[in-house]
């Protein structure tokens, strides 16, 4: 990969950020998945993952009796499985990024938007809430980054994005997203009939994950589901998260977000979505390409809202909408090797921009005063043990 011919600072300069920042990123995120390994596992980053039908048919049960059934044929721990897991899914996503960066020729447009406190430094801010099962919804759109004419890879994309929906029926919102990655990769011409099949394992798995989460909410007793964990060696307290809530169905959510927020922070919700606006848009030196961004972000915004009204981290939701757009302006500068790459934000917008992504955060919990930024708070531990 060659220098972009005249800007060969602003090149240097935009791959530098982003190569810090995705290297922080990694750091922060992995140190957390060693704090939860010392604790044996979380209530939600792994418990999630492991929600089985040992209480019998239950949303997401199918994914977690498969990770259950792998860990015992490995003969490992189900956390220490998920743990590995999730390990691997953050380097492949930072890793594809990275790359697709650099295909992009460090497009300061996309290296601005990439590094923003609604996308890679959300993962940094508050790492809690990164390690989810939007991973395979990431991961999915990684593979399809990394060789978007590779037939293998597209169809590995879409049996990990079924994964996904099986796994958490919320990642069904982001079918019409993997549907347009693979619909622009059709109208390039790459990989003959391989985006429509892939496309079609996406639909039809979405499809099934939506319906037998419908019908199968909740669970009288979780019990059971946490005894599975228990004859495996997990600690107790791994049942005491995202277990309980498999006894809520989804109409009876939304009055308990509605109790635990308030007004305010709604607000502050959308007053966080408004600065990823700008990011989206400013960065941009023409018209229509502004105007383009804008529409995508607020098309993403609106396809996971829902999710805002049967959970309280919507920092979340806005953190997967905002990664969704910025998978597809990827996948866009990776099969076009127009102007639109090599475009340059203005110096003074990039340095401004620079700064505010700096500045303010996107807490995964809304309610939360701040996030909890672990490679921080680990750096302020050292600091305390060395004086």
């Amino acid at each position: 990969m060659t220098t972009p011919v005249g800007m060969p600072h602003r090149y240097r300069l935009n791959r530098a950020i982003a190569s810090v920042v995705i290297v922080l990123v990694a750091l922060s995120t992995l140190q957390r998945l060693l704090r939860d390994f010392d604790q044996g596992g979380t209530a939600w980053r792994q418990a999630d993952w492991l929600i089985n039908s040992a209480s019998g048919p239950v949303r997401r049960s199918v994914f977690g009796d498969f990770v259950i059934w792998l860990s015992d044929l490995l003969g490992c721990s189900p956390v220490v499985f998920v743990l590995s897991l999730q390990a691997v899914l953050c380097v492949l996503v930072l890793t594809t990024l990275w790359i697709a960066l650099r295909r992009a020729r460090w497009s300061a447009p996309l290296v601005l938007i990439a590094v923003s406190p609604v996308c890679l430094l959300f993962w940094f801010n508050d790492p809690i809430g990164t390690l989810r099962k939007e991973l395979l919804f990431y991961a999915a759109m990684s593979l399809i980054l990394l060789a978007p004419a590779s037939r293998l890879a597209l169809v590995s994309a879409a049996v990990v994005f079924a994964a996904a929906v099986v796994g958490h029926e919320g990642m069904v919102l982001a079918l019409p997203v993997i549907l347009i990655a693979f619909w622009q990769i059709r109208s390039a011409e790459l990989a003959g009939a391989a985006p429509v099949v892939a496309a079609l394992i996406c639909t039809v798995a979405a499809v099934f994950a939506a319906a037998f989460a419908m019908l199968h909410v909740t669970v009288q007793d979780t019990g059971p589901i946490c005894d599975v964990l228990l004859q495996r060696g997990a600690p107790e307290k791994i049942c005491s998260g995202a277990f309980k809530y498999l006894s809520n169905s989804f109409t009876a959510q939304p009055g308990n977000v509605l109790y635990r927020s308030a007004p305010s922070d709604f607000g502050r919700y959308l007053g966080y979505a408004a600065l990823g606006l700008v990011t989206f848009t400013v960065v941009w030196p023409r018209r229509r390409y502004k105007l383009r961004a804008a529409a995508a972000y607020l098309a993403a915004f609106a396809l996971f809202l829902p999710l805002a009204f049967i959970a309280v981290d919507w920092g979340r939701c806005l953190s997967l909408a905002s990664m969704s757009v910025l998978f597809l302006l990827l996948l866009r500068a990776g099969i076009r090797s127009g102007s639109e790459n090599s475009t340059q934000t203005r110096r003074g917008v990039f340095w401004a921009v620079l700064i505010l992504n700096g500045l303010w955060v996107v807490p995964h919990y809304i309610t939360s005063t701040r996030p909890e930024a672990i490679l921080l708070e680990f750096l302020g531990d050292v600091l305390k043990v060395w004086n």
